[in-house]
């Protein structure tokens, strides 16, 4: 992943995607880099997307929508629906006087900033407009607002596996989930790539690692059925020509 130079007609299709409004990480995945390069590249070629015109019920309406989208993926079967029942006691209380008496609008927009599987959705929609209180979790990227955070992130150049790769992301997926921060620094481009993955949807992420875990598992079973395989062949062999050795005695003894 490190390793991959893009060309100058590259750039210019990330830059001219980036101001037309595609996510860095969808861009990132498309280009097989990080996100730490897309945005350097968006940079030097000041690649700006157009200011957003500001919000309106029927923003706030559609950004509510994709909010329950997002938090209805979160589980399934007979847990499904519960991260958006979760989301929707706590814009209710949001509004209730002991809990601070926002506008519904207001509410909902707190609520959302509290969950970190959300986060993308302000970068989706600019509702600014209806935020109580905009410098709350700066870790939020709105739309409009440059995506500055990725370049503080160090990258440390070490070399490892896939695994080592995959279980750095998973545990920084994990902290950022719980705490809503993000990393300052990760051990590879490879790494980072697939923390970005992890966070941006962590259910498809977990379904693509668990088919490569299988087939992987399944891979390691067939090599193993063989080798156990070969050694049987190789014990029946042995015995074959010890029972053959036997017999030819037997015979010599005969003829003796």
């Amino acid at each position: 992943m490190a390793n991959i130079k893009l060309t100058t007609d590259q750039q210019q299709q990330i830059a001219t995607r980036f101001v037309d409004g595609e996510m860095q990480v969808t861009l990132a995945k498309d280009f097989g880099v990080c996100v730490q390069t897309i945005s350097k590249v968006c940079q030097s070629l000041k690649a700006v997307r157009p200011k957003a015109k500001p919000a309106t019920e029927s923003d706030m309406k559609a950004f509510a929508s994709r909010v329950r989208q997002i938090l209805w993926a979160q589980e399934k079967g007979k847990e499904q629906g519960k991260s958006y029942e979760k989301w929707k006691a706590r814009v209710w209380l949001l509004e209730a006087p002991e809990g601070g008496g926002l506008k519904h609008t207001e509410a909902i927009i707190r609520a959302s900033k509290e969950f970190p599987c959300l986060t993308r959705v302000f970068s989706e929609y600019d509702v600014r407009k209806f935020d109580s209180d905009p410098e709350s979790h700066a870790h939020i990227r709105h739309v409009g607002t440059p995506a500055a955070r990725e370049d503080s992130v160090e990258c440390e150049g070490i070399e490892q596996t896939y695994r080592d790769s995959l279980r750095w992301a998973i545990e920084a997926a994990g902290w950022t989930s719980r705490t809503g921060g993000r990393p300052t620094s990760c051990p590879c481009d490879a790494a980072w790539y697939l923390y970005e993955q992890a966070v941006a949807d962590p259910k498809d992420f977990l379904a693509k690692v668990g088919q490569v875990e299988s087939k992987g598992d399944a891979e390691l079973a067939e090599k193993r059925n063989s080798r156990i395989a070969g050694a049987r062949s190789i014990a029946e062999i042995d015995t074959m020509l010890s029972e053959l050795e036997s017999e030819r005695e037997v015979e010599d003894e005969n003829v003796t």
